[in-house]
């Protein structure tokens, strides 16, 4: 609207000095003032342009700052999905670590629970038979003797010194090696008084223990 009312005073102007009156005769003073009225056009046109172009900027910047405020409100978003995940998986690995940890100390308290009763049930069956021993061998030429049996795994019948070792906890099967490489191999009575047995010839060995009642 001003650019064309601004070529109008310019058409009108032109119109005016090209063809002068008496009556529409332009005086100095009426052509300075019409002069200033056409800047005074031209310049607000000018600042409307450059308004207009400063509105069209900022409203870019403003569209480009939302822009890039999205993008980095969608990463932060990601970025914090992402070690959230992490730490789930962390504390995921964490417990079954743990897990795995109490089952395996779990897991080994019983084993060694299951040693102890074993060693104390063997210490049980041990102790049962240590001790002195009325030694006999269903043979006219062996003498009745006494077997001496000690808990550190050592015996001795008579003078000859020997070891023995409990070969079977379940059936009582014990067997005694003697100095000249001979054995006696003896099953323990339930009651734990008497053993019952044969000698590497196969001759009937039995043990009676001493002071049993």
């Amino acid at each position: 609207m001003k650019l064309k009312t601004a070529n109008s005073l310019i058409i009108s102007l032109i119109l005016m000095v090209g063809h002068p009156t008496s009556v529409s005769a332009v005086n100095d003073a009426e052509f300075e003032a019409l002069e200033r009225q056409i800047e005074q056009l031209e310049a607000d046109e000018i600042k409307q342009v450059e308004d207009e172009a400063k509105r069209k900027t900022k409203a870019e910047a403003k569209k480009k700052a939302e822009a890039e405020s999205k993008r980095k409100a969608k990463l932060e978003k990601q970025r914090l999905e992402e070690a959230k995940r992490i730490a789930e998986e962390k504390r995921i690995v964490e417990e079954a670590k743990r897990i795995a940890e109490e089952k395996r100390i779990v897991e080994e308290a019983k084993r060694i629970a299951e040693e102890k009763r074993k060693a104390e049930e063997e210490a049980s069956k041990t102790a049962s038979f240590v001790g002195d021993w009325l030694w006999s061998v269903a043979s006219i030429f062996v003498a009745d003797r006494t077997n001496s049996i000690f808990a550190d795994g050592t015996c001795k019948l008579n003078g000859t010194e020997g070891t023995w070792r409990l070969v079977d906890p379940q059936t009582h099967k014990i067997e005694f090696y003697w100095g000249d490489s001979w054995t006696h191999n003896m099953v323990l009575s339930k009651d734990g008084r008497t053993m019952v047995g044969t000698d590497d010839w196969g001759t009937r060995v039995t043990g009676k223990k001493l002071g049993a009642q």
